[in-house]
């Protein structure tokens, strides 16, 4: 009788402990916070407004807060415009919105503003160094879970397209009266030609493999003598200066 009494008192404890593990797993995946944002992110111009939603599943609280942080890349290009180094710098949002807004942080669905202009970078990259991205980072974290948070990632940008025309020419070199000059014309929908630098660089002949060239004014410095000249102005009174006129060297 003791036996038979004990073994069913360890059934019974058994049975309710299996039952008290299978609830405590069961409860644990059902109150597991997850925050998602669509979009998760794109492209947006500068001036441009675009609206993110975050979603809270797993709790009764799906509220959020939002916030945001910025990125930006310089890459150091050599004198042949090969990319040497590349620095990525991250920052919290300043509040003079210089990095773009938000409409209200505490709703789910939020507008996002990209500022008027591309931030202004301090301290200026130096000579050689280029910004090559601006990315701003937005961040809805779960008030039912502060660890819990979903974002979406934008990359800035400036909306100046530039085309070139023509795109190729042949020249004559020589003096003064025996080579001939081209005029090239740039046009920029959201942009002024008195804004646009003209220079003259010289394309590498080999480059390593897989490596873009990326013509700059400090890229593949080139003497007037070798490659010939452009005139450029960056001021809106270039009196007799017409930018993009090409001049060729004497000799090649």
């Amino acid at each position: 009788m003791k036996w038979q009494s004990i073994s069913t008192r360890m059934g019974f404890a058994a049975a309710l402990l299996g039952l008290t593990l299978a609830g405590c797993g069961s409860k644990g995946t059902t109150n597991q916070v997850l925050v998602s944002v669509s979009p998760s992110g794109g492209t947006l111009v500068v001036g441009q407004t675009f609206p993110f939603t975050a979603t809270v599943t797993g709790s009764t609280d799906t509220t959020v807060l939002w916030t945001c942080n910025y990125t930006y890349t310089t890459t150091t290009l050599d004198a042949n415009g090969v990319p040497t180094s590349t620095t990525t710098k991250a920052a919290a949002c300043p509040s003079d919105n210089s990095w773009g807004s938000i409409s209200d942080p505490k709703q789910n669905t939020v507008t996002y503003t990209v500022p008027s202009k591309l931030p202004n970078i301090s301290p200026t990259p130096p000579t050689g160094t280029f910004i090559t991205a601006y990315t701003v980072v937005l961040t809805a974290t779960a008030n039912a879970d502060k660890k819990k948070s979903g974002s979406a990632t934008i990359t800035l940008d400036s909306g100046i397209r530039i085309t070139l025309t023509p795109v190729t020419a042949t020249l004559a070199v020589g003096n003064e009266t025996q080579r001939d000059t081209q005029q090239f014309t740039a046009s920029s929908p959201n942009d002024t030609q008195d804004h646009l630098r003209w220079f003259v660089t010289q394309r590498p002949t080999t480059l390593p493999t897989g490596t873009a060239f990326n013509p700059t004014p400090a890229s593949a410095p080139c003497a007037a003598a070798t490659c010939g000249t452009v005139a450029s102005c960056i001021d809106t009174s270039c009196g007799t200066v017409t930018p993009g006129s090409y001049t060729p060297p004497t000799t090649l």
